[in-house]
């Protein structure tokens, strides 16, 4: 995969987060997620 397409799938996710953050405040993150999610915010940070 390019970069380009990892990117792509990582703000894809990103976007997903944000809009479904209502909803996961609700049901308890598992640990597994909270890293995924952990991962994910910490590339954005690195991106900009």
């Amino acid at each position: 995969m390019t970069q380009a397409q990892i990117r792509e799938m990582m703000e894809k996710a990103y976007r997903e987060l944000e809009e479904n953050r209502g909803k996961l405040r609700k049901t308890r993150m598992s640990q597994k997620e909270q890293d995924l999610y952990g991962a994910i915010y910490l590339n954005e940070r690195k991106g900009k």
